[in-house]
C-alpha cells in the first residue's frame, strides 16, 4: 500500500472509527490501497473528508462507498462541471420576455414552417393504422429519375 493512502485514508479511517471488525486488518488495508492508489491527494483528503460527515454507523465505511466519494470529487473537478455549465443556470434567472414579443416570436416561427410540415398535415397524410404501404425496393421509393427526393405516397416519376 502507498504510505499516501494509508496517510490519507487509512490513519484517519482509523482514527475517527478505531481498528476494523475483520479477522486481517491487514489484508483489509491493502485492499483500499489498491482501490484507491490512483487517486490525488486532494481527491483523497476530500473525499475522505465526505466519507466522515456521511458515513452513519460506528464500524469502517466499505471499500465501495470511499471509492465513490473519490470519483464524486474528481468528477466535480474536471472540466465536464465547468463554468459553462453553470452560466445556464444564471442564463434562467434572467427575466423572460414579454407577452408580445413571445406571441410575436412564435407567430414568426409558425409561419416559417412549411404547410404541409405541420402536425395536422402529416397526421392527414398518415393512412389509417400509421403504416404506409411502399411496394418499391428500399431505396428506390425516395427519388425520382432525376434524383429529386419523392414524398414517401408518391411512386416513382410521379414527383414534380
Amino acid at each position: 500500500m502507498s504510505q499516501v493512502v494509508f496517510t490519507k485514508v487509512v490513519k484517519r479511517l482509523l482514527n475517527v472509527f478505531g481498528p476494523p471488525s475483520v479477522p486481517d486488518p491487514d489484508a483489509l488495508y491493502e485492499e483500499f490501497g489498491k482501490a484507491l492508489k490512483g487517486f490525488s491527494e486532494s481527491i483523497l483528503d476530500e473525499a475522505i473528508d465526505r466519507v466522515m460527515r456521511e458515513h452513519v454507523y460506528a464500524s469502517w465505511p466499505s471499500l465501495g462507498e470511499c471509492v465513490k466519494h473519490c470519483r464524486n470529487v474528481a468528477y466535480e473537478r474536471s472540466p465536464r462541471s465547468a463554468p459553462e455549465h453553470q452560466k445556464l443556470s444564471e442564463d434562467l434567472d434572467k427575466p423572460s420576455v414579454d407577452e408580445a414579443t413571445a406571441k410575436q416570436l412564435m407567430a414568426s416561427f409558425n409561419s416559417s414552417l412549411l404547410v404541409g410540415n405541420s402536425f395536422d398535415a402529416i397526421v392527414d397524410r398518415c393512412p389509417i393504422g400509421g403504416t404506409v404501404d411502399v411496394s418499391a425496393p428500399w431505396g428506390m421509393e425516395v427519388t425520382d429519375k432525376d434524383g429529386k427526393i419523392v414524398p414517401i405516397r408518391k411512386r416513382k416519376g410521379e414527383a414534380a
